[in-house]
Formats: C-alpha cells, structure tokens, sequence
C-alpha cells in the first residue's frame, strides 16, 4: 500500500471507467501520509500527471474526526465509549474469546457468532458497530462476565467484575 502503487491503481481503475485523469480538478483524500503527502503522497503523484488537481483534507473524514471529539468531550459518552473499548479488549483475551464464542453458540444455537468490533477514532462506523454488536448481544456480555467472576485467574476474575459493576444504568441508556 504504497503511494506509487495506489497511485496506479487510482489511474488504471478509473481508466477502465472510461474517466479521464486529465479531466481531474481536485482529489480528496484522508490525513494518511501516503495519501497526503505533499512530497511524494498519492495527491503529489496525481498532481505530477495533473497539475490543476487541487487535494483537499476529506471533509467526510474530517467529520468523523469532529464527532468523535465531540463524544470524548461528553463525560457519559466518554465513559460509556471507554468502557465499550475495555470490554473488548477484556473479551479478545484468549480464553474470554473462547468463552465469548462458546456461550453464545449455546444461547443462539441456530444464529451467527458476532464478534464484538474495536473502536477506531478514524472510523466512526468502528462505535457504531461496537454498539451494535453488543445490544444484540447483552445477555451473552452479561453471562460471560458473570461466569468469569469466580474463574480461577484472579485477574480475570477481577476485571470481569469490574467490567461487570461499569455496566450500570448510564452505560445501558
């Protein structure tokens, strides 16, 4: 994924689009250095073939950024995104995962595993499917957790019930 060959890739796709890269104006891209980058980024290798073809940050991008600043600034929603995030990473440990996996095929015998999703702050998406994962499935969250409670590696069973007592009323609502 360097910049020469997405660079190709951009021209030879759009080329079997039948687009022109002549025709380009502007080209919008994320922060990434390899899209940005003034001195040999995507948006300099494009500008090299089509100089008029002003970068711009992607606004879309941006946005994201903007909304997830906006929810660390709101205590609940801090709280709550931050305890999301310990949550999977306490159920991603491999013994927890194997338990996450097991108890859900025993309460949902006849419906897909669901894999609890990380949160990326470039990625707004990445919260709005962490959330959804574990709305449908809470009472799986909720039975592994409890069961951990008495496991026999106190650090886990620490953590699990220290997740399990964050899980109050704010984090539900």
């Amino acid at each position: 994924m360097d910049a020469e060959s997405l660079t190709n890739y951009i021209t030879t796709n759009l080329d079997k689009l039948g687009l022109r890269i002549l025709d380009c104006v502007s080209q919008t891209y994320d922060g990434a250095s390899v899209m940005s980058g003034k001195l040999s980024g995507v948006q300099q290798r494009i500008r090299e073939i089509v100089n008029s073809a002003l970068y711009v940050h992607c606004y879309a991008h941006r946005l994201n950024l903007i909304a997830v600043d906006c929810c660390k600034s709101v205590l609940h929603a801090a709280d709550f995104f931050a305890k999301l995030q310990n949550l999977y990473v306490f159920m991603s440990g491999s013994n927890v995962h194997e338990k996450w996996i097991s108890t859900q095929k025993e309460m949902y015998p006849h419906k897909c595993v669901l894999e609890l999703k990380q949160q990326l702050d470039t990625r707004w998406s990445s919260q709005v499917l962490a959330c959804g994962i574990v709305s449908k499935r809470f009472d799986v969250v909720l039975n592994v957790l409890q069961s951990l409670e008495d496991d026999e590696n106190r650090n886990r069973a620490t953590e699990a019930q220290s997740i399990l007592n964050g899980i109050d009323l704010k984090f539900v609502f």
